[in-house]
């Protein structure tokens, strides 16, 4: 495999497992739990690689509320995907880097004098890390907390934790 994916990979999963040290800090106060077993992913630049899926069930009669599951660590303007899949509906996560996606433009005022302009896809992408992008007129991009983790779970599988 050449360096520059597996590279890429490596951080993939690393964030994945980082994001998953989260969400089950935020859990360990409910009445939920994290289970973790491990799935194949195949991806044209890297070819097959195992990754853990994160399945979140309620503590007393063991069921299934949702699925956080990577979906890919090649993603056009992100870098990587996760999915979570609840009884309802799925809603994308994705990783970005502070201010990214963008794109330039450049305005050229003489032949030898020109101004570049860099303009971010998504406001609000502060910080490298996790967003949900929200997809209404503004595309505005929600860091993934707590809070937004658990109106995610209630949102996509009617589920209040306790």
């Amino acid at each position: 495999m050449h360096s520059d994916i597996a590279k890429h990979l490596n951080f993939f999963r690393t964030e994945v497992k980082n994001l998953y040290s989260e969400i089950k800090a935020w859990v360990s106060e409910t009445n939920l739990r994290c289970e973790e077993s491990t799935i194949t992913i195949n991806e044209k630049n890297s070819g097959e690689y195992q990754i853990n899926r994160l399945t979140l069930l309620t503590k007393e009669e063991s069921t299934k509320i949702a699925e956080i599951e990577p979906i890919g660590a090649w993603v056009i303007g992100a870098n990587g995907r996760i999915d979570i899949k609840g009884i309802h509906d799925r809603i994308i996560i994705v990783h970005l880097n502070e201010g990214e996606p963008s794109i330039n433009s450049t305005i050229i005022h003489a032949i030898s004098h020109s101004e570049t302009h860099k303009r971010p896809f998504f406001k609000g992408i502060d910080e490298d890390g996790w967003y949900w992008i929200e997809h209404k007129l503004s595309s505005k991009g929600h860091k993934l907390t707590a809070e937004l983790f658990f109106d995610i779970l209630s949102d996509i599988s009617d589920y209040e934790c306790q």
